[in-house]
């Protein structure tokens, strides 16, 4: 039987799909009950011959190798033949604790909850610091799905709720799925993070220390100036998530349109905040004035950050490139 399935997105990873394949691997009584999905994304360096070795010389791994697509489409395409009760994504250039991860699979064999959310670091590379995203101390117990509005105060609520620290039945995600994750876009993990609170009718959180998120590549896309490369992918996937919040799927769920307006609001301050403070931004500013302006005429209830007041001067002036 097969327990969690672990998709793992990969792309220019050669270096680092090893360590992530090796923690994943550590414990051998724990292979029996994975299945884990590298989905090569048309690397152009020798990822695809790496998970072709592992594929080799474990039974518990499959490759998929398709044409690039992005984040969004191969986490589409693992889904899509996942065999877990369980689905998580773990990126190629992260890993999972070996001491916890062994415990937290065989206890997925008498969970029932739809969302299993865990603690996890965050390694950041550029001054060798980790952070850590403590959730609970112990297991807690079955929580109905609508409990989440209570928790919406908590400061850690969306770190909680992220995709490095959720777990989400294969069966209850396929079934609200639908056209899935945008594919050629950035940022979808927020998309993820919302089809699983939908998909879900209870969560529990577990104690134990799971996921290593590794912060600090030059490319990631939480990178400032990439940030800015693809701020048009940011506003595409709050666009969906605006699209969401007046969906029938929301339908009897008003819990979950408050979640959601919430992360909304969370994730203009980060795309407002895009083109602050760089004189270079100026001139794109303006994209930032009719956006704000469409959110508002179209989703009033939205709360929305304030405009700086002095970058729309500047950029009525013209900006400087």
């Amino acid at each position: 039987m097969k327990l969690l399935s672990v998709a793992i997105p990969s792309y220019n990873v050669q270096f680092f799909l090893p360590r992530c394949l090796d923690s994943l691997l550590y414990d051998k009584e724990t292979r029996d009950y994975l299945d884990i999905i590298i989905v090569n994304d048309g690397s152009q360096d020798e990822t695809l011959a790496v998970a072709k070795k592992y594929a080799k010389e474990y039974d518990c791994v499959r490759v998929i190798d398709k044409e690039n697509g992005g984040h969004g489409s191969t986490v589409n395409s693992a889904l899509k033949v996942a065999k877990g009760k369980y689905f998580k994504v773990v990126d190629a250039d992260d890993w999972v604790n070996i001491f916890d991860f062994k415990d937290f699979v065989r206890d997925l064999k008498e969970e029932v909850a739809d969302i299993v959310v865990c603690n996890y670091k965050q390694d950041i590379l550029y001054d060798s610091s980790t952070q850590d995203f403590i959730f609970c101390d112990k297991k807690s117990e079955l929580i109905n799905a609508g409990k989440i509005q209570d928790e919406i105060e908590d400061e850690n609520f969306f770190f909680k709720f992220s995709m490095h620290s959720m777990t989400v039945k294969t069966d209850s995600l396929r079934a609200v799925w639908g056209s899935g994750l945008l594919e050629k876009t950035f940022y979808v993990d927020q998309q993820f993070v919302a089809l699983s609170l939908l998909s879900a009718k209870t969560y529990k959180l577990f104690n134990y220390d799971i996921y290593r998120y590794f912060i600090g590549r030059p490319d990631q896309s939480m990178n400032p100036e990439s940030f800015f490369k693809h701020r048009k992918d940011h506003e595409r996937v709050l666009k969906w998530l605006l699209a969401l919040t007046k969906s029938n799927e929301l339908q009897d769920k008003d819990y979950l349109k408050t979640v959601l307006q919430r992360q909304i609001t969370l994730m203009l301050r980060t795309h407002y905040a895009i083109y602050h403070n760089n004189s270079q931004r100026l001139a794109a500013y303006k994209e930032l004035v009719a956006f704000n302006a469409w959110v508002g005429e179209k989703y009033p209830e939205i709360k929305r950050p304030q405009l700086s007041k002095k970058m729309l001067l500047k950029s009525a002036a013209g900006g400087k490139k």
